[in-house]
């Protein structure tokens, strides 16, 4: 679930981005989603309004990259106030005892030189476990308006509810929640002879 996350592939990078660039994640310009079947019957979908935190991309040095994010979890929406209500009850998030859950990498790993497996730690209701994201860059293109590369960061991964202790409905609600983390970022170029480039907000 967790935030963030970023995105860290070479994707043939031009020769000019070589720096890390440090990103504030931030729900302007991030996305978290998730995604729960209900005996493929129908699927439940949501997102999370409220989080924080940074994305250190290094396009030249994928395995350098880094992301941690905290995430509000008494921000999950769904279509239905009963849902909603449910997610932060006792059974599920117990937003009351545990109102954060918090992702942190601990390696990044070049899959293809497009993907990248972002490997970390993931706290829900005080419970810590490994977790593990498939991470891309899509639709590098330049913006006129800002002068400067773009590109959509895509991040995607699936959590065992029953591992942190959500282990209400399990009759009806699938074990397996699916994450969507997706970010619009503006590529830094690496000025000459200065040194790593720095950007407050993933847009």
């Amino acid at each position: 679930m967790a935030a963030t996350l970023c995105g860290l592939a070479l994707l043939g990078v031009p020769a000019a981005v070589r720096a890390a660039v440090l990103y504030d994640i931030e729900p302007d310009f991030v996305s978290i989603g998730f995604a729960v079947d209900h005996l493929g019957l129908f699927t439940t979908t949501g997102h999370f309004g409220q989080f924080d935190g940074t994305l250190l991309l290094d396009l030249a040095h994928p395995d350098q990259s880094r992301v941690e994010v905290t995430v509000n979890v008494g921000s999950a929406t769904t279509s239905s106030l009963d849902a909603d209500r449910m997610l932060r009850s006792p059974a599920y998030f117990d937003v009351a005892q545990f109102p954060a859950m918090h992702f942190a990498t601990t390696s990044v790993v070049a899959l293809t030189l497009a993907e990248v497996r972002l490997e970390g730690d993931l706290t829900i209701r005080g419970v810590t476990r490994p977790a593990v994201f498939e991470a891309r860059l899509e639709g590098r293109r330049h913006d006129d308006t800002l002068n400067a590369e773009v590109a959509d960061f895509v991040a995607v991964g699936k959590v065992d509810r029953v591992a942190y202790g959500m282990i209400a409905d399990r009759d009806f609600v699938a074990d397996q929640i699916d994450i969507r983390i997706s970010a619009h970022i503006r590529l830094q170029p690496d000025p000459p002879d200065q040194g790593p480039a720095t950007a407050p907000t993933a847009r």
